[in-house]
Protein backbone atom coordinates (compact mmCIF):
# COMPACT_ATOMS: atom_id res chain seq x y z
CA UNK A 1 0.00 0.00 0.00
CA UNK A 2 1.45 3.38 -1.00
CA UNK A 3 1.60 6.54 1.03
CA UNK A 4 -1.03 9.16 0.17
CA UNK A 5 -0.16 12.82 0.52
CA UNK A 6 -2.97 15.35 0.65
CA UNK A 7 -2.94 19.02 1.58
CA UNK A 8 -5.91 20.14 3.68
CA UNK A 9 -6.86 23.82 3.87
CA UNK A 10 -9.80 25.00 5.97
CA UNK A 11 -10.97 28.48 5.07
CA UNK A 12 -13.36 29.14 7.91
CA UNK A 13 -12.67 32.81 8.48
CA UNK A 14 -14.52 35.34 6.38
CA UNK A 15 -15.90 38.83 6.74
CA UNK A 16 -19.51 39.17 7.83
CA UNK A 17 -21.66 41.98 6.36
CA UNK A 18 -20.99 44.12 9.45
CA UNK A 19 -17.19 43.76 8.90
CA UNK A 20 -16.64 41.35 11.83
CA UNK A 21 -14.63 38.21 11.12
CA UNK A 22 -16.50 34.89 11.38
CA UNK A 23 -14.21 32.18 12.76
CA UNK A 24 -16.83 29.48 13.29
CA UNK A 25 -15.12 26.25 12.20
CA UNK A 26 -18.53 24.81 11.26
CA UNK A 27 -19.25 27.57 8.74
CA UNK A 28 -16.67 27.42 5.98
CA UNK A 29 -16.63 29.03 2.56
CA UNK A 30 -15.39 28.12 -0.90
CA UNK A 31 -11.72 28.60 -1.69
CA UNK A 32 -11.13 32.24 -2.54
CA UNK A 33 -14.14 33.52 -0.58
CA UNK A 34 -12.38 33.61 2.77
CA UNK A 35 -9.59 35.78 4.11
CA UNK A 36 -6.74 33.35 3.40
CA UNK A 37 -4.60 34.62 0.47
CA UNK A 38 -5.25 31.29 -1.23
CA UNK A 39 -3.65 31.92 -4.61
CA UNK A 40 -0.42 33.11 -3.01
CA UNK A 41 -0.43 30.11 -0.68
CA UNK A 42 -0.99 27.61 -3.50
CA UNK A 43 1.67 29.29 -5.65
CA UNK A 44 4.18 29.06 -2.79
CA UNK A 45 3.37 25.38 -2.33
CA UNK A 46 3.84 24.74 -6.06
CA UNK A 47 7.16 26.61 -6.03
CA UNK A 48 8.24 24.43 -3.09
CA UNK A 49 7.52 21.33 -5.18
CA UNK A 50 4.02 20.35 -4.02
CA UNK A 51 2.42 18.39 -6.85
CA UNK A 52 -0.01 16.25 -4.87
CA UNK A 53 -3.74 16.37 -4.24
CA UNK A 54 -5.67 19.17 -2.55
CA UNK A 55 -8.59 18.34 -0.27
CA UNK A 56 -11.36 20.89 -0.61
CA UNK A 57 -13.72 20.37 2.31
CA UNK A 58 -16.57 22.78 2.80
CA UNK A 59 -18.68 22.54 5.93
CA UNK A 60 -21.51 25.03 5.89
CA UNK A 61 -25.14 24.70 6.86
CA UNK A 62 -26.04 27.37 4.31
CA UNK A 63 -24.09 25.86 1.41
CA UNK A 64 -25.41 22.37 2.18
CA UNK A 65 -28.89 23.64 1.32
CA UNK A 66 -27.78 24.05 -2.30
CA UNK A 67 -28.62 21.57 -5.03
CA UNK A 68 -25.63 19.16 -5.15
CA UNK A 69 -24.99 19.77 -8.86
CA UNK A 70 -25.07 23.54 -8.35
CA UNK A 71 -22.76 23.14 -5.34
CA UNK A 72 -20.25 21.12 -7.37
CA UNK A 73 -20.44 23.56 -10.29
CA UNK A 74 -19.82 26.51 -7.98
CA UNK A 75 -16.90 24.74 -6.29
CA UNK A 76 -15.23 24.07 -9.64
CA UNK A 77 -15.81 27.67 -10.75
CA UNK A 78 -14.36 29.05 -7.50
CA UNK A 79 -11.29 26.81 -7.78
CA UNK A 80 -10.70 27.76 -11.41
CA UNK A 81 -11.15 31.46 -10.63
CA UNK A 82 -8.21 31.31 -8.22
CA UNK A 83 -5.91 30.58 -11.16
CA UNK A 84 -7.21 33.28 -13.54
Amino acid sequence: MGLHQVLFLANCAFKLPDKRINTNIADRVFMGDGIIPIRELLEALAEAGWDKWYDIEIISQELLKMDPKAFLKMGIEKYNKIWE
